[in-house]
């Protein structure tokens, strides 16, 4: 992992495009071995591009374009959430990226150190992008949610439908269980009664 990092901060752009697109094959695929090591390539590499008063404009859209593949499936995302914000061992690095990203969105790149590195047009097209970026991700983030809280009001429904079943079934059951069997001694003496009375009056009188 050190040596691409290495590779990745490389001025040859091409280098950086095949270095990103095996950082991508990483998280899409291996992602639940190499936790710490993605970790370290996002604060050492997409935000240290970003960031850079010495890349350019090249280097910063295809980190843009990188994070924009990700946030497609925004899933991996809210995994940099879950997995490094929300542990001690790590740093906040989704709120790390969001927060730069939200800067830049901002005229991060108005600032003086940036004037030599960026054209005018180049600064509006990233604050532009960035926040395409930022929309979309909220937007799929949304349909996440809502896929999600349909999928549990599916289940939940199901559940209390056979919940509603069983009680029906049970109740029915007990029902023929009462109809069948006598319900006291009382009942018991005034069905042989019954009977009794029955037969003498058909027999008879002595």
């Amino acid at each position: 992992m050190d040596s691409l990092v290495t590779n990745t901060l490389s001025n040859d752009i091409n280098i950086l495009k095949l270095s990103l697109n095996l950082f991508l094959i990483i998280i899409k695929r291996f992602r639940q071995h190499l936790k710490e090591q993605i970790a370290l390539f996002i604060n050492r590499v997409l935000l240290v591009i970003l960031e850079s008063e010495n890349l350019g404009f090249d280097h910063k859209v295809v980190v843009l374009e990188v994070l924009f593949n990700l946030s497609l499936k925004c899933e991996y995302l809210v995994e940099f959430y879950i997995n490094y914000d929300c542990s001690m061992s790590y740093n906040a690095v989704f709120y790390d990226l969001l927060n730069l990203i939200t800067k830049i969105i901002n005229g991060f790149y108005k600032k003086s150190k940036f004037t030599s590195l960026l054209k005018q047009n180049q600064e509006k097209t990233l604050r532009l992008k960035w926040f395409e970026f930022l929309t979309q991700f909220i937007h799929n983030l949304s349909d996440l949610v809502e896929k999600n809280l349909s999928s549990e009001i599916s289940t939940t429904t199901v559940a209390n439908e056979n919940k509603d079943a069983d009680n029906t079934n049970e109740e029915e059951f007990r029902e023929s269980i009462a109809s069948s069997q006598p319900t006291s001694g009382e009942t018991v003496s005034n069905s042989l009664l019954t009977g009794l009375v029955d037969k003498s009056a058909f027999f008879g009188k002595p």
